[in-house]
């Protein structure tokens, strides 16, 4: 009987003579065997999985209404279940009960004049992304001297009256002998300075904020 070349074999004997080949492979040779006869659709599915993926990000990323974001420095590394539990609190304090509502918090801002933490600190000033900065007394003085904060009677208007006790003879705002900010222990320098940084374009939810440090505050119907 006359020998079959490869080429004349129907696709079902072409199976079963590659599934001959395969099982006298060894190992390397398998996974050689394998990713050349399967790499594209491997790299294809990889891709489509990724975009996927990717697509899906950005629509919970639209979906979301940031109502704060907050940089605070040196928080110990061990603190990430206070780090959440301040996040839930000023969120329910401050939202307006709205789904995707967030409080960004970044943690990772760090004291020092280190590259890193200079790069880092240059981002959170200078990006525009940030509303708030919770720091150690130098770098506040060294920023509040580049004009970064905006002032907080224009912040507060007339209740800043009300809150006058809060700030300091130079109308620095020190965190470090406020009940509620002490009882998430995120920072353990003193004094624990807060600044709204002036390239912020919020202002409501930096007073709601304000209220909720203070202790005193209460949604009303104009905050819902």
């Amino acid at each position: 009987m006359e020998e079959k070349h490869e080429s004349d074999l129907t696709p079902k004997e072409r199976r079963l003579l590659e599934w001959e080949k395969f099982k006298k492979m060894n190992v390397s040779q398998k996974l050689e065997y394998f990713w050349d006869y399967y790499k594209w659709t491997l790299l294809v599915a990889a891709i489509v999985i990724f975009f996927i993926a990717e697509g899906i990000g950005i629509y919970h990323r639209l979906q979301e209404i940031k109502l704060l974001s907050i940089a605070i420095m040196d928080v110990p590394i061990d603190r990430d279940r206070e780090v959440e539990q301040f996040r839930q609190d000023l969120l329910a304090a401050i939202g307006n009960g709205i789904e995707h509502e967030k409080i960004e918090l970044d943690t990772s801002l760090m004291s020092g004049d280190t590259v890193a933490a200079v790069s880092k600190l240059t981002v959170v000033v200078g990006g525009g992304l940030t509303d708030l900065l919770i720091c150690n007394e130098e770098t506040y003085l060294n920023l509040e001297e580049q004009g970064a904060f905006t002032d907080w009677t224009e912040i507060l208007g007339e209740e800043y009256e009300e809150y006058q006790t809060l700030f300091a003879p130079e109308g620095r705002l020190d965190l470090s002998d406020l009940e509620i900010w002490n009882s998430y222990a995120l920072t353990s320098y003193s004094p624990v300075y807060l600044g709204r940084l002036d390239s912020s374009s919020d202002m409501e939810y930096v007073r709601r904020f304000i209220h909720f440090l203070s202790g005193k505050y209460e949604k009303t119907a104009s905050d819902i």
